[in-house]
């Protein structure tokens, strides 16, 4: 288990070293942090951000549509979609301040449920989409 948030942490550094923002040594805590409102109200992304973000949730929704019964080959392709898409969101990012940190919050989450997809467990898999498909469900709870 420990090795496991060791692996994640690291992929996300990874992921999250290239975004154009100086990240705090905070985000890599072993414990996996609850995204916050910003004193009650979503936070302001930007339209890349948005568009990322919306293109996830695409993704996963033809997935779940196309492919009723994944196999693990399935869910490795999906892994190689979802990280496309995250490496753009990365890489146009241009949130500051606190909306880009609980930016970076939410997407762990994603981040990890997506490494999952890449290994050679179906269950394993097919929790990590189910998490993942719910997770992206709540961008619009946070993100406007």
């Amino acid at each position: 288990m420990k090795m496991s948030i060791y692996l994640i942490l690291v992929f996300s550094f990874l992921v999250l070293g290239g975004c154009k923002h100086k990240h705090s040594e905070q985000e890599s805590s072993a414990q996996i942090e609850e995204v916050k409102l910003d004193q009650g109200k979503k936070w302001k992304a930007d339209q890349q951000t948005n568009g990322g973000a919306a293109k996830l949730q695409s993704i996963v929704a033809e997935f779940s549509k196309e492919t009723p019964k994944p196999e693990l080959e399935d869910y490795k392709r999906l892994n190689t979609q979802v990280q496309t898409e995250l490496d753009e969101i990365f890489k146009k990012c241009t949130m500051t301040g606190d909306a880009h940190q609980q930016l970076h919050v939410f997407l762990v989450r994603i981040i990890k449920d997506v490494n999952v997809l890449k290994e050679d467990d179906l269950k394993a898999s097919d929790a990590a989409f189910q998490s993942m498909q719910k997770n992206l469900a709540t961008y619009t709870d946070y993100f406007e």
